[in-house]
């Protein structure tokens, strides 16, 4: 399961896989790894940003694939007493009522107890014999840097003579797009959003062909634009195709 999360102190935006989801009523929190130079620890984020004021709250968790891992359990009634115990007993207040996620995670009490009040727990000190959780697909690369842009743009010549072939939107809440496209310059190729945001397509008019001169990719805040017009050179998008989502991977067909 991975995710976008905004970091209020930090005001910036990262993505993770997500360890566990602890609900604590009306909100939930996210355990998730936070990358850090001084070595990557675990967080719990709320969900739910409780600062502000309804009845539309903000989010500082954004879901990119919500499948969870086979190997996850779910812990509730009588299953959570040890480590409610051990949590009310630190801060009565910092108690939950659902747990799923990783068992080794459930396990470690003392780490949860630490999440739960707010503290990070440092991710190899604590954890380092468990492999790190990572949604990726086998097969797919991943669009993710400017470096993972540079790769797709000159495996397809920025998409330069490319048709869309094929476009599906689906998934849980219709988040999913699906891309094909073909083109002289190199193989076909499947090109998938996760975590859509925005979706505009707009057919080839009469008085045009169908191949894209030239394709964008921009990368902001930990998401994804793609248009099959040149942004660079400020080419409108109101007659574009154009995605905006949260993640981004592709496939030679």
């Amino acid at each position: 399961m991975r995710v976008r999360v905004y970091d209020q102190e930090s005001g910036k935006y990262f993505k993770s896989e997500v360890y566990a989801i602890l609900n604590q009523g009306w909100f939930e929190r996210y355990v998730v790894l936070v990358p850090s130079e001084d070595g990557d620890y675990l967080k719990a984020y709320d969900r739910i940003d409780k600062s502000q004021s309804g009845p539309t709250y903000p989010v500082n968790i954004n879901i990119i694939n919500r499948e969870m891992p086979v190997t996850w359990v779910e812990k509730t009634g009588d299953s959570l007493e040890s480590s409610l115990r051990l949590v009310k007993g630190k801060n009565r207040d910092a108690k939950f009522n659902h747990y799923v996620g990783y068992e080794w995670l459930y396990s470690a009490t003392e780490a949860l107890a630490s999440l739960m009040l707010g503290t990070s727990v440092p991710y190899d000190q604590c954890f380092g014999q468990f492999t790190r959780a990572n949604s990726d697909l086998e097969g797919w690369t991943y669009v993710r840097t400017k470096a993972d842009v540079d790769r797709l743009s000159a495996e397809t010549n920025r998409f330069h003579d490319a048709v869309l072939m094929n476009l599906h939107m689906g998934g849980h809440n219709m988040r999913e797009v699906s891309m094909v496209f073909e083109s002289c310059w190199s193989r076909p190729i499947e090109v998938v959003f996760e975590g859509v945001l925005a979706l505009t397509v707009n057919p080839v008019l009469d008085n045009y062909s169908p191949e894209i001169w030239e394709a964008s990719i921009r990368l902001e805040d930990e998401t994804i634009l793609f248009a099959d017009v040149n942004l660079d050179e400020d080419e409108p998008l109101d007659q574009a195709t154009w995605v905006k989502a949260y993640e981004m991977r592709w496939r030679l067909l």
